[in-house]
């Protein structure tokens, strides 16, 4: 029996009956070691902190104080829990980039501790930590993960008479020793970050309350928030949650958007176009994939049409035989997205093969799968952004917004996983392999940090059993049902959104009357202004002016620099910040094969440990551009880039 989104028939409204307060550590490096030398908590009616009273110069008792630190930090939490659930009350504690940093030296107490711990995590990243301590739970979340932005830049968002101060946060550990005033300095920074994130965060919720009738923390994310507000107020349709096998069938169409070089350097004018809101204007313009029809193999003699068909095709695809600027993408194992000439097999969106055709390209049809048409976001979308548009006054509510409109789409295409972790005693290892599978484990600190599958949801054994023919498709989707897998995952709805930008993207390509020398998703850097039909700073789906540029070098995708007309720099280099590379190394980039350089990575998580060290890393560019080839002039100067030709 298939199964749909549901509809939320009911919120539980404002709910009062939280008290939540704002933590923050403060670090200094001991022997290349991050050390919690301070901590502060801001609540309604509490403002507290503590820190190390006698830094000395001994490393190993630095540390072991700031441990104790944690410690006591962790009892005054379980003391405010006690003191709130006495007046009926929840607690939670919030930390602004605790999923990166200040929950890497919690978990580190924890585990030394041996205390019990629950915990929601994806990739080394730590959502919530909920620690059983004195009979009570201590609940850590991220409100960074709610407003994705740098503290500074939520407080000009939610309390702009608040700011951050400036502080040194370069003095050694030597510097704090026997100097009162810095330590007082020190632990006043870390009480004023608290106080922001406290004014910051509460103006939120009651922004949020006011507008949508609900409390945002009963969610954890803001993409989720966005989602649980269309599913209570815009969902208007059917929208099939596939099957596993169906899911992993569609999901091979769900791809990211052209990320390209296509000249490397330009000493000429660049104009620099974001799209406006790019994904929001697909969503709402565009019909989308809802409740599946059927799923079958297609034969030559079924004489198939594509252009009366709807949903997801398996086929083999020839590309013309030349496009500086091929449509189609594919992905390739070693080098990524990528945009190539020749003959290849894959899964995409029967809108993308039409608009393909139109392009020269001709497919071999080989597996369907087909869908009715909705259009879920028909309401959502346009009321979003009117009330963006009205709120510009209002920088809080515009942001709020803002991520509302821009994050949902990610949301039905995240990928459900049957992983889980957890952090116990070694007779928890023992367990995990009596009743999981695929069971990882290692030892960190007193515990063990378990990783594994579960059994009861074993899919990719069901998928064997159905290949095999051992069970039919009828028993295979019984099976299926009779597991609970928790799914809200609906890819066709993604897949389709990003197919559909890519459409809009490449003819916006098209349509460009200069040089393009970049794209990254959802902008174009060109070397002449669009028509004025195709630009707008204000409609969904036209271009807007971002910047104009003198001189751009690119090296290769997410890697550039651009010197702005008004004399500003922009760097962009995956893993590097402008403390870590300048215009002159841009153009070394450029003309050598590879280069190589140290600098210093001040945040580097160790997950054996639990810890954060400061450390040197090196810093390598090979000079190798994967997903197109170097076009070289006969003095061996690297002017443009070609498409790659495959086939497979």
């Amino acid at each position: 029996m298939a199964k749909f989104l549901e509809k939320i028939k009911g919120l539980t409204g404002i709910d009062d009956r939280y008290s939540i307060y704002y933590c923050d550590f403060e670090t200094v490096i001991v022997d290349s070691q991050h050390c919690v030398i301070c901590y502060g908590i801001v609540g309604k009616d509490t403002i507290y902190s503590n820190h190390i009273k006698e830094l000395n110069s001994n490393a190993t008792n630095n540390i072991e104080k700031s441990n104790l630190l944690l410690e006591d930090f962790l009892k005054k939490c379980s003391e405010l829990v006690q003191y709130n659930a006495n007046r009926k009350q929840k607690t939670l504690f919030y930390f602004h980039n605790f999923s990166k940093f200040d929950s890497v030296f919690i978990l580190n107490v924890i585990t030394r501790l041996n205390l019990n711990l629950d915990f929601f995590e994806k990739d080394n990243i730590y959502y919530t930590l909920k620690v059983s301590l004195n009979g009570v739970q201590i609940e850590f979340r991220d409100t960074m993960k709610i407003i994705p932005l740098s503290l500074s830049d939520t407080a000009k968002a939610f309390c702009p008479q608040y700011s951050k101060i400036e502080y040194d946060h370069n003095r050694s550990i030597e510097q704090y020793i026997n100097n009162p005033v810095y330590i007082k300095q020190l632990v006043d920074y870390c009480i004023h970050d608290c106080i922001i994130l406290f004014n910051a965060f509460e103006n939120f919720i009651k922004l949020f309350e006011k507008v949508f009738g609900f409390t945002p923390i009963n969610k954890i994310t803001i993409a989720s928030l966005s989602f649980y507000i269309f599913r209570w107020r815009y969902l208007n349709c059917e929208i099939e949650i596939l099957s596993p096998r169906d899911d992993a069938f569609v999901r091979q169409a769900f791809k990211g958007g052209y990320v390209d070089v296509f000249i490397p350097k330009s000493i000429k004018k660049i104009f620099i176009y974001d799209v406006n809101s790019l994904y929001p204007f697909i969503m709402k313009e565009f019909v989308h994939p809802g409740k599946k029809l059927a799923r079958r193999m297609i034969k030559p003699e079924d004489n198939f049409n594509i252009e009366n068909f709807f949903g997801f095709v398996l086929v083999k695809v020839t590309s013309p035989e030349y496009m500086h600027k091929p449509f189609l993408t594919v992905h390739d194992e070693e080098r990524g997205l990528i945009s190539p000439l020749g003959c290849w097999s894959g899964v995409y969106f029967s809108e993308e093969i039409k608009y393909a055709l139109t392009l020269g390209y001709t497919f071999e049809y080989i597996e369907a799968m087909e869908f009715d048409k909705v259009k879920p976001f028909v309401e959502f979308i346009p009321y979003i952004y009117k009330k963006r548009l009205e709120s510009k006054t209002n920088p809080g509510l515009n942001l709020i917004y803002k991520l509302l409109m821009n994050s949902l789409y990610g949301r039905f295409g995240m990928k459900y996983e049957n992983k889980s972790s957890v952090i116990g005693p070694e007779k928890l290892i023992h367990q995990a392999f009596l009743t999981k599978s695929n069971v990882t484990y290692r030892k960190i600190n007193n515990m063990y940090l378990i990783s594994y599958v579960n059994k009861a949801a074993d899919v990719d054994i069901l998928n064997a059993l159905l290949e095999m023919k051992k069970i039919n498709i009828t028993k295979y989707n019984s099976l299926l049902n009779k597991k609970d897998f928790g799914r809200k995952n609906t890819p066709q709805i993604a897949a389709s959104i990003t197919a559909y930008a890519r459409i809009h993207m490449h003819k916006l390509f098209m349509k460009a009357e200069g040089e393009i020398f970049y794209t990254d998703t959802d902008s174009i850097h060109t070397s002449c202004t669009y028509p004025p039909e195709y630009v707008s700073s204000t409609e969904l789906g036209k271009l807007k002016l971002e910047n104009i540029a003198s001189e751009a070098i690119y090296l290769s995708p997410k890697m550039y620099f651009q010197k702005l007309l008004d004399g500003s720099h922009i760097y962009k280099a995956k893993g590097l910040t402008k403390q870590n590379i300048d215009a002159h190394q841009y153009e070394v980039l450029y003309k050598s094969p590879s280069f190589v350089s140290e600098f210093v990575h001040n945040f580097m998580r160790d997950f054996n440990t639990f810890s954060v060290h400061k450390k040197i890393v090196s810093f390598t560019h090979t000079g190798d551009f994967l997903k197109r080839q170097k076009v070289f002039n006969t003095d061996g100067q690297w002017i443009a880039t070609e498409p790659l030709k495959i086939n497979k």
